[in-house]
């Protein structure tokens, strides 16, 4: 039972996989990621997905002993990680009411489950300062995962009734769910961070490009700003940037 269940959950995983990494190349995402500010509208936008993302892992979920074995927690606590606790409040909102109170079947752990999703969001939201500190945030980010699934167990052990039935849930979901989910958190992240990498790439290499351009230019606007100059660093800064051209009168400008 537990190693089908692993097996579906791992499929469903590289799913998640694919969606955080397509989600990853999309401008609106990667400006949300980098901004040091966000917009209270991009805040409500990224809630509303991670928040319907986590009914979708509701609905691909498993129905198991009056449970649903799924990966609701990876887009919640996702939501928190990288929009601060409101985000991950409302995404867990959206997902934790739905888990409780509009999906047919699970009825056991609707309202332990429901609670934990809630939780899951605020976690994430609160551990986003300490994980943007971190070298390997997704590392930290696989411990965050595994204690906010522990919880979710706990949280079924101390409310789902009948409680025998229950603990055979847990018995059987708790390895699974709580090691791919907390694989899956992390994951997410690793795409994520390469925003970063590939932001701060981006900004190294258009730094190194300005020194050059200046150390190139330099010798030739020693000589005095004239036409002649401007035409020869004007040719150096479009060979440079290999733009189609570079207008004499900007050369000040752009140097």
């Amino acid at each position: 039972m537990v190693g089908l269940l692993s097996q579906e959950l791992i499929e469903k995983l590289g799913l998640i996989f694919l969606f955080a990494f397509i989600l990853s190349k999309t401008k609106l995402f990667q400006n949300f990621i980098l901004q040091e500010k966000t917009r209270s509208i991009e805040k409500l936008i990224f809630m509303i997905a991670f928040g319907l993302a986590g009914v979708l892992m509701t609905y691909w979920g498993t129905p198991i002993s009056g449970g649903i074995a799924n990966s609701r927690t990876i887009p919640v606590l996702a939501a928190g990680i990288f929009g601060g606790p409101w985000v991950g409040l409302g995404a867990g909102i959206i997902a934790g009411f739905h888990r409780m109170f509009l999906v047919v079947g699970g009825e056991l752990t609707a309202v332990a489950c429901g609670i934990s999703t809630i939780l899951g969001g605020l976690i994430g939201g609160f551990t986003k300062p300490w994980l943007e500190k971190k070298t390997r945030p997704w590392i930290a980010g696989f411990f965050v995962g595994l204690g906010v699934e522990a919880i979710q167990m706990g949280l079924i052990l101390l409310i789902s009734r009948p409680f025998p039935e229950a603990l055979r849930l847990v018995k059987v979901i708790f390895l699974p769910m709580t090691v791919l989910n907390a694989v899956g958190i992390a994951l997410f992240m690793m795409t994520s961070q390469q925003i970063y990498d590939d932001h701060e790439k981006a900004g190294a290499l258009k730094a190194q490009l300005a020194l050059d351009i200046a150390t190139e230019t330099l010798p030739v606007l020693r000589k005095g700003f004239s036409r002649k100059s401007a035409e020869e660093a004007a040719e150096i800064i479009r060979a440079k940037t290999q733009v189609a051209a570079v207008p004499e009168k900007f050369v000040p400008l752009i140097l």
